[in-house]
């Protein structure tokens, strides 16, 4: 049965449960407005308990996601047709003129089970008697079923207007979707957003949003791999699928991430990839709605546990069902932040003029290697096949001219990682070249960083590949393992740099006057190596 069927015979089986002499409700046209709210209320409930029975036996994120949204789609539709025939019986002259558009998450479809339902409602050029009595019976009624409702009332005008002067008006209004009412009304909506609101003024947009990113990251813990993330908004969270939409969406006019692919923008196998990673988070929100009954978007520990044994994960090894559970939320979240930053980097550049007017150089390091703008970029992919100590060798370039390596450079890197068999290892010059950036005055931790993200690391020091994405329920970690390693490195960093010469004067001249301070760091990348194996780790360490 599709979405639709399903909502269909919901709604059908409340009203002839209804229709019964005693048994309920009366939902026909007509019905007084106390009965509209039990039947909306009896509907939802019995809706959310049809999806969880749904989400319990393995339905997919995207599956229940889809399916509530159509839920809502039908009692929106539903009430609104009942309030529109009891006006126009009582007032037959009037003009039905307005139309009910849904906006952010429930016009991209994407309703989780709690998830606030967020709608517009359009007139023409005034407010009529027909047009307030519909939208108060409407929105009294939803809100009263104890659905949270945001709600916007406005013209085309108004609504173009605002949009240009407010980026997150602007933003919502790049998802809306068609509900029910004047479908022409919504016709000079969607003609006036495709003039005014699509391919104006991209490089602001696209400024404003990478801008709101970073704030967002900032603000729910800088990463990706924190112990308690925010499945939503954190760092590698649906939020960063939506930003990349939203810029595709002005930049290119595309209205979903397979328009990209035609577009050329990304592989067909890359978006495949972003919609698995996006549907485990769906999923995993679903069950995070349905634990807590409330819109609750935070992985908590406790939370953890309930959503492993749930979603029918089970332990591996030494691994708790937990941890396997954690594990694979962190890489599909990896996955989300990896892919939805190259797109926005790809739609940012395609956004820029070609002749800025400026002359840009790029500084040649080597034959296939060129710095240009703050950005390392490997221009001769072949190179990494010739040659296979440039997969350690681009790092250190990166690190002593102090730039980042571009996004195509990442990509590339990541696909050769495969390159790095035993040979490599017991090579003498990658492990010069790794001990070069260990012992270089600055940026390891941003370096080795960097190569952990592009799978290099991790290849070139298996048993450090094995901490990847590890989540570990203790007092002792705020991060995952490879990422606590990681920071450690940071930390001896910033004592170097004397960021702790008040509080820490003795540890920073230690740190200062340490001479084999590339073997510091790499005591800290090994320190917890042994919990990649499981049983006592300072002792497999």
């Amino acid at each position: 049965m599709d979405n639709v069927a399903l909502s269909r015979a919901l709604l059908d089986e409340i009203q002839g449960q209804a229709i019964q002499p005693g048994s309920g409700p009366d939902l026909r046209p007509g019905s007084g407005q106390a009965d509209l709210i039990r039947l909306s209320r009896d509907y939802i409930q019995k809706g959310r308990a049809r999806l969880f029975e749904m989400h319990c036996v393995g339905a997919g994120g995207a599956e229940v996601v889809s399916a509530y949204t159509a839920m809502m789609d039908h009692l929106i539709c539903h009430l609104f047709d009942i309030a529109s025939d009891e006006f126009l019986r009582r007032f037959p002259g009037q003009r039905p003129n307005c139309a009910v558009l849904a906006q952010g998450g429930y016009g991209r479809s994407e309703l989780n089970p709690q998830s606030d339902v967020d709608l517009l409602f359009l007139y023409s050029w005034k407010i009529t008697p027909y047009f307030e009595s519909v939208t108060e019976k409407l929105l009294y009624t939803l809100w009263d079923a104890g659905l949270q409702v945001g709600s916007a009332v406005r013209t085309v005008g108004e609504s173009m207007r605002l949009a240009e002067a407010d980026i997150k008006v602007k933003t919502a209004m790049l998802d809306t979707r068609f509900l029910c009412g004047d479908y022409a009304l919504f016709g000079e909506f969607e003609k006036a957003a495709g003039k005014r609101l699509v391919k104006r003024r991209v490089g602001r947009f696209i400024q404003e949003k990478i801008a709101e990113s970073r704030a967002r990251h900032a603000s729910y813990g800088g990463s990706v791999y924190l112990l308690e993330p925010d499945v939503k908004e954190g760092e590698g969270g649906l939020r960063d699928i939506h930003t990349a939409r939203w810029i595709a969406r002005v930049s290119r006019g595309a209205r979903s991430l397979d328009d990209l692919v035609h577009d050329g923008m990304v592989s067909a196998a890359d978006v495949a990839k972003l919609k698995d990673a996006q549907d485990f988070l769906f999923r995993v929100r679903n069950q995070l709605h349905f634990s807590t009954g409330k819109h609750h978007d935070q992985l908590t520990f406790e939370e953890q546990e309930k959503a492993a044994a749930a979603l029918g994960f089970a332990g591996e090894g030494t691994l708790k069902p937990v941890e396997v559970f954690m594990r694979a939320y962190y890489l599909h979240a990896a996955e989300i932040q990896r892919l939805s930053t190259l797109i926005v980097h790809r739609l940012h550049d395609c956004s820029r003029p070609f002749f800025s007017g400026h002359a840009v150089f790029a500084k040649t390091l080597r034959a296939g290697v060129h710095l240009s703008k703050g950005h390392l970029t490997v221009t001769k992919p072949e190179i990494l096949g010739a040659d296979s100590g440039n997969l350690i060798r681009i790092f250190a370039d990166a690190q002593q001219n102090r730039c980042e390596l571009s996004h195509e450079t990442r990509e590339l890197l990541r696909e050769h990682a495969g390159l790095i068999d035993e040979n490599f290892h017991r090579s003498a010059e990658a492990n010069a070249l790794f001990f070069e950036i260990l012992q270089w005055k600055e940026r390891v931790y941003e370096t080795l960083s960097e190569m952990h993200a592009c799978g290099v690391l991790g290849a070139f020091i298996p048993e450090f590949g094995r901490l990847l994405c590890m989540a570990l329920h203790d007092a002792y970690h705020t991060y995952t393992v490879d990422q606590h390693s990681l920071r450690l490195v940071k930390e001896i960093e910033r004592l170097k740099a004397g960021e702790y010469r008040d509080a820490l004067p003795l540890l920073t001249q230690l740190a200062r006057e340490t001479d084999k301070i590339d073997l510091l760091y790499l005591g800290l990348l090994f320190h917890d190596i042994g919990k990649g194996f499981g049983g006592g780790h300072s002792e497999i360490g």
